[in-house]
């Protein structure tokens, strides 16, 4: 396994969602840390730079839970990382369970956003994902009692971060987005969607037969439940035998896995359900490990990311052929500017700036509801709500009554308490904002589509940005010709729009084109 050296120019051929992730990977080297802003921006504040850099290393390399080309040359790191971190039992779970969510990241988008690295990148790069699981595996052996003492969140969070790291990343992916209470599934004979299966309310389980916890099949079911089992996790347990139920349509009466109708929810494509991720596998007759020393890194000399015809490598500045060139900026200086004056790369969407992001402002009328959610009574908060709503139609309590099911992980709740805030302010910008979240199913999209078709009338200002995320909603739902219009009307909105966004750029670079592209439009 060969490591990129850190003053290589192709870190910028390889790049996450925010650009070069070479700053992130030098500071968990030891290199010193320059300004660093946090970039999951509804997060705590991280505890010390080290830590700031690795969380901001996994949201550039999973934004939006897509592959980022940067895990080529990440993953590497992340196994010399490791192995600095060796006797540090913390450090292990977070690396595993965040690591492994980013090799999910992987389940969707096969092929999206990656140049065709050379063999030497592939080669180093599936190397240290065999490294990594089988750390995994030790480190499960290892720490048996320790994770026994852990919350039932970090518990789970690790499971689907072992999901990642063991090849089950469609899985991996659709748990992450339900977070262990709710299912949203497709039936794959009449196409029936059910959003409103809730795992904690009888009478929506009553539509799936869980798994029996003794069942050999499916292998990936056995598997998993046996970790939780040796974690203590026996809640998790049963939740997880629901997730690998059968699913009875209401419909059509069809039975399916429970697994495959919530992937096929996602993925209007899928069709194969037993096409799965093969594990990753040391090689025969390899023995791996990790230590705390080596040999430093070896520079992958005379490699460049070989491309397509007609598409440029991700780092291209609008000239073809260019070699990319040097960062001269450290920290996070270089992302926050494109260097032409203009506002920061990673402004805030948008679309983040919504009712559920305000609840605390739009609610300081009822402050004693406010402090029961703020204590975590969720459930409290929100039957409270709905009791008042009885009498008194306010739409700021259903947005409350709304932030309490987000909270909670119930995602059909929260989406019915948007919509019956809409229905009392049809014209209200913030509930058309928050009933636009980056990730959905496809039914959802549609949706989406047309609120952000509202906004672009409501709010105008703010026209590119909107265009912007409809263009994504429509790639997402397979109208490409309607998504490349909409990123060209944002261009047309805002020029230099492809320095300024990450997330146009990326969209952008899917079609094919490059800066140049960009700057020959506007001209």
């Amino acid at each position: 396994m060969k490591l990129l050296d850190l003053g290589d120019p192709l870190w910028k051929a390889y790049p996450g969602a925010y650009g070069s992730v070479r700053e992130e990977v030098g500071t968990l080297m030891g290199e010193p840390a320059g300004p660093q802003i946090q970039l999951r921006r509804l997060k705590e504040q991280a505890e010390d730079d080290e830590h700031l850099a690795f969380d901001n290393l996994c949201e550039s390399l999973s934004h939006q839970m897509t592959f980022y080309p940067a895990m080529y040359v990440v993953l590497p790191y992340i196994v010399k990382f490791l192995g600095l971190k060796s006797g540090d039992y913390e450090w292990k779970r977070l690396i595993f369970s965040e690591i492994g969510q980013c090799l999910a990241a992987d389940a969707f988008f096969p092929g999206e956003a990656r140049p065709g690295a050379p063999q030497e990148i592939l080669e180093s790069y599936q190397e240290a994902a065999e490294i990594l699981a089988e750390e995994a595996r030790r480190f499960l052996k290892d720490c048996r009692k320790q994770l026994r003492k852990e919350g039932a969140f970090e518990r789970r969070w690790l499971l689907l971060g072992l999901y990642g790291l063991f090849g089950e990343r469609l899985e991996a992916y659709v748990m992450n987005l339900h977070g262990w209470e709710s299912c949203c599934v497709q039936c794959g004979q009449c196409g029936w969607l059910d959003e409103d299966l809730t795992l904690s309310e009888p009478k929506q389980r009553r539509k799936i037969r869980p798994a029996r916890l003794w069942q050999k099949e499916p292998a990936s079911f056995r598997r998993f439940r046996k970790i939780l089992h040796q974690m203590g996790d026996w809640e998790g347990e049963e939740l997880l035998a629901w997730y690998y139920g059968t699913y009875t349509c209401p419909k059509c009466g069809q039975k399916q896995p429970v697994m495959e109708a919530l992937i096929r929810a996602f993925d209007p494509n899928f069709q194969e359900p037993d096409q799965k991720t093969a594990e990753t596998k040391p090689s025969a007759g390899k023995k791996f490990a990790i230590s705390g020393k080596d040999s430093g890194p070896v520079r992958i000399s005379g490699t460049k990311p070989e491309t397509s015809a007609g598409t440029q490598p991700p780092e291209s500045a609008g000239i073809s052929g260019a070699e990319p060139e040097p960062e001269t900026k450290t920290g996070t200086e270089s992302k926050a500017r494109s260097g032409t004056g203009e506002e920061p790369e990673n402004s805030p969407d948008v679309l983040e700036d919504n009712a559920l992001n305000r609840v605390m402002d739009l609610c300081r009328d009822y402050p004693s509801v406010l402090a029961m959610a703020e204590r975590g009574e969720y459930r409290e908060a929100a039957d409270w709500c709905a009791e008042y709503l009885g009498s008194v139609p306010d739409w700021r309590l259903h947005i409350l009554r709304g932030w309490c099911f987000k909270a909670m992980g119930r995602t059909p709740e929260l989406d019915r308490s948007l919509t019956a805030a809409l229905e009392l302010e049809p014209d209200n910008i913030l509930i058309l904002r928050a009933r636009c979240p980056t990730v959905a199913t496809t039914n959802r999209y549609r949706r989406q589509i047309e609120d952000l078709s509202r906004l672009l009338e409501l709010d105008p200002d703010h026209r590119s940005r909107y265009l912007e995320a409809r263009a994504y909603r429509r790639h997402w739902t397979g109208d490409e010709q309607g998504a490349l219009q909409d990123l060209r009307d944002a261009l047309s909105e805002e020029p230099g729009l492809w320095r300024r966004s990450v997330d146009f750029r990326t969209l952008w670079e899917k079609f094919g084109l490059t800066e140049t592209d960009a700057g020959n439009f506007q001209g």
